[in-house]
């Protein structure tokens, strides 16, 4: 239980390094072992915290090399989207935040003007009729 605890802690602090721009500019995270004397926990810790962070696409792991970071522009999903309002006090989160509602607004029209294309006369009505 109480790794668990730990594991969530490393997450939630590389989260924020992340979020706040932290980094160095080509994102490239310190060694395991490093962040484990950083932390105070085992490289196992720090391993499993990278783990669920690369699951998330804020992190890129490869084999043999140290993680990188993904800038928040080129990771933001519904999954992390509380890391953009977490930085949305910054004129990049503000920015990101209009971006991926612009997208989510442009993406469902395009989706109910195909849904109203390929609808029979009465499947529009239906429509019409809960949108009263």
């Amino acid at each position: 239980m109480v790794r668990v605890g730990l594991v969530a802690y490393v997450e939630e602090q590389l989260e924020q390094d992340i979020a706040l721009g932290r980094l160095p500019r080509n994102g490239r995270l310190a060694s395991e072992r490093v962040m484990a004397r950083w932390y105070g926990v085992s490289r196992g810790t720090v391993r499993e915290a990278l783990r669920r962070l690369a699951a998330r696409g804020l992190v890129v792991q490869h084999p043999g090399r140290q993680a990188r970071a993904v800038a928040l522009d080129e990771s933001l999903t519904l999954e992390n989207l509380g890391l953009a309002l977490h930085a949305a006090h910054s004129e990049e989160g503000r920015r990101l935040l209009e971006g991926f509602f612009s997208l989510k607004r442009q993406v469902l029209v395009e989706l109910l003007a195909e849904c109203c294309a390929r609808a029979s006369e009465s499947q529009v009505g239906q429509l019409e009729a809960y949108s009263t």
